[in-house]
């Protein structure tokens, strides 16, 4: 029997192994082809690539791949080689494109944002230079014997710019006027300021020679002119006179006005006359004749007590008081 021979070009049996012959097949079912007529008729070999189904690549990598192994024309874009644009996978397998940043890109957000910041900068300074922001009203409040206009004065915000103020040296000066004993500032925006203030009360008069001074009952003297009514305690060893702000025994005003109220029911006898000095403190002198020194306004109730125990005493005994010293807390002198 004739042995049948190969008709087929020889080189091509010498080629080198397709890399495809052995892929697994394609999804869609197809096989890949190994030679083409024209191979068999010698002509060149188109190029072949790595089954899309083993490389993972995209739909439309593969579709370029298919048409260059028909040796169909590829489409617009397509190629196996670098694409032009990446792409992101996207749900539903939808694809997004992106295009990267480039330096250039950069250095034009860069430069946008400086161009902003800028803008805002110069924004500010227009906005502060013109006076929207300048302090051009301050409202006081709390006031019955105070100036307003003194206190707003005293804030030293007329004029400047809100957010220049500062508020707690504003609120320092004001508490530092004489008859204020409390003061609140606070800012309004865009250019206002309030003030409220807690006026001291006028409590009594310290005489010092022949003049009389207005103080609260802290001692604080104020700028105030004594009223007819007010309880006076006269500064008997004398002493120079006094100017507002200043302070004087705050503790003898405070005893002086607790015994004006409580001598006469619980003595039975009027205070008609408060003195001090700086060696014996607070005394006073009663519409009996009687001379009571105090001292301070520590255990005021307990010195009433003894004071009335030694009236009842002198009264078994027949006898007559004239000066009592209850400084010294139980052991009292009296004569």
């Amino acid at each position: 029997m004739p042995k049948r021979t190969d008709k087929r070009d020889p080189s091509a049996a010498n080629r080198e192994a397709d890399p495809l012959d052995d892929a697994p097949a394609r999804a869609d079912g197809a096989h890949d082809v190994a030679a083409s007529d024209a191979d068999v008729a010698g002509t060149p070999a188109r190029p072949e690539y790595p089954s899309p189904s083993a490389t993972g690549v995209s739909r439309a990598h593969r579709t370029a791949t298919r048409a260059i192994e028909h040796g169909a024309p590829l489409p617009a874009g397509s190629g196996p080689g670098p694409r032009a644009r990446p792409a992101v996978a996207r749900p539903h397998g939808r694809e997004r494109y992106v295009v990267p940043r480039t330096r250039s890109h950069r250095l034009m957000m860069l430069a946008g944002a400086m161009v902003t910041l800028v803008t805002c900068v110069l924004g500010a300074y227009a906005v502060v230079n013109a006076g929207f922001f300048r302090v051009d009203r301050v409202d006081v409040t709390g006031t019955t014997r105070l100036s307003t206009d003194e206190i707003a004065r005293a804030t030293g915000a007329s004029g400047r710019e809100l957010f220049a103020v500062d508020i707690a040296r504003s609120r320092a000066a004001v508490e530092r006027i004489a008859g204020v004993s409390r003061a609140d500032v606070h800012r309004v925006w865009p250019r206002r300021l309030t003030v409220r203030v807690v006026e001291r009360a006028p409590a009594a008069v310290w005489q010092v020679g022949a003049v009389g001074y207005t103080v609260d009952s802290s001692g604080t003297v104020l700028d105030f002119a004594p009223e007819p009514s007010m309880l006076t305690i006269y500064q008997a060893d004398g002493g120079s006179g006094l100017v507002a702000g200043e302070h004087v025994d705050g503790d003898a005003v405070r005893a002086a006005l607790q015994l004006r109220d409580t001598v006469p029911a619980r003595v039975g006898q009027q205070a008609v006359r408060f003195e001090w000095t700086a060696r014996n403190g607070l005394e006073i002198a009663t519409d009996k004749g009687q001379r009571i020194r105090f001292g301070d306004g520590a255990d005021i109730d307990f010195k009433l007590a003894l004071w009335r125990g030694i009236l009842d005493q002198a009264r078994r005994d027949r006898s007559t008081v004239r000066e009592i010293d209850l400084r010294f807390g139980d052991r009292a002198v009296y004569r």
